[in-house]
């Protein structure tokens, strides 16, 4: 069996990038002083300009250290994706300044009730083609348990998502703008899913397995 609820602890969150339906942000955050030994950045192999020149990897999303071998983000990442295009940068704090290492991707399993209409369960667990070498510093797992994660916990936000509040802005390289190359971090502090379901319900469903938080500008 792949999958069972994941509940980080200390109620660590991480954050995925943007697709057309989904748009992961860090907002009111700030760059990370140190790296976060479990962050991953997922990132697809693009080509390269040149012959001679250095391979070209885009930033699609983010990830979490589960194991040696095993890491989790969300399946709307990997769904659509060539498995075989797609590494992990680990140990790094900065996507633009060649620190990190390069972990290619050997396969992934999406949940088995993942809907690509409600994102339920969007979660998929990855394996790496060689083993994560942890040190504890720059790369190592999270550890989790099963404990539900309920409201006022305090929460880390930490991953390369948008840090605009505003979805599209007709500005000439927005993306560049409001995508950072900087690990960011969030505070916020957790919110149980029934005051969730009463202050979003017109924004999108919510559903059991999903962990809220009042980010305090909403």
């Amino acid at each position: 069996m792949w999958f069972k609820r994941i509940f980080l602890s200390s109620c660590f969150l991480i954050f995925s990038a943007s697709s057309e339906k989904l748009q992961s942000k860090i907002i009111l955050g700030e760059k990370s002083p140190f790296v976060y030994p479990y962050q991953l950045s997922l990132q697809v192999f693009s080509g390269a300009s040149f012959p001679f020149l250095p391979k070209n990897y885009s930033h699609i999303c983010g990830g979490t250290i589960l194991t040696e071998n095993i890491f989790v983000t969300a399946a709307h990442c990997v769904a659509s994706q060539n498995v075989s295009l797609l590494s992990v940068l680990a140990g790094t704090t900065n996507l633009n300044d060649g620190t990190g290492t390069r972990y290619p991707v050997s396969s992934c399993k999406i949940h088995e009730q993942y809907s690509n209409t409600t994102h339920q369960n969007d979660i998929a667990l990855c394996k790496v083609q060689y083993p994560f070498v942890f040190d504890n510093t720059t790369t190592g797992n999270i550890s989790y348990s099963n404990r539900v994660v309920g409201g006022g916990v305090n929460c880390s936000l930490t991953g390369w998502g948008s840090i605009s509040p505003v979805r599209w802005m007709p500005i000439l390289f927005y993306n560049m703008l409001v995508y950072p190359m900087n690990l960011q971090r969030a505070y916020v502090e957790s919110m149980t899913n029934e005051d969730c379901v009463q202050r979003y319900q017109n924004v999108s469903q919510i559903f059991d397995t999903h962990i809220c938080t009042n980010a305090g500008f909403l």
